[in-house]
């Protein structure tokens, strides 16, 4: 996966994430999974700054052998964002992405 296709990918959740849908169906949550869902969400909204600012020569190799889990990891978020059914499902989702795309940021020197 490339830097561009990782933004692109990660930009698409950030608005799906912001969708007047998603939106509605955390409403109806715990005030727990709302704060836990702003979090994350507020989240990948940084880590995206992160990327998007960093150097990513450094990055490829990392991109390459995680590319893998990237792919499916915003895939399950997409079906899981799709379907609106478990807000842990949901949760847990978004937090496995963020661990990948953190993975990649730990490399930004």
């Amino acid at each position: 996966m490339s830097r561009e296709e990782l933004l692109s990918h990660l930009r698409s959740i950030e608005l799906r994430l912001r969708s007047a849908e998603v939106q509605a169906f955390f409403k109806t949550q715990s005030q727990a999974d709302r704060d836990r869902f702003v979090s994350m969400r507020n989240e990948i909204s940084q880590q995206i700054s992160q990327l998007a600012n960093a150097q990513f020569q450094h990055l490829a190799d990392q991109l390459n052998q995680l590319s893998d889990d990237l792919n499916a990891g915003i895939d399950n978020l997409q079906s899981e964002l799709d379907s609106l059914e478990s807000t842990i499902a949901i949760l847990n989702t978004i937090s496995n992405v963020l661990g990948l795309v953190g993975r990649v940021i730990a490399f930004i020197p």
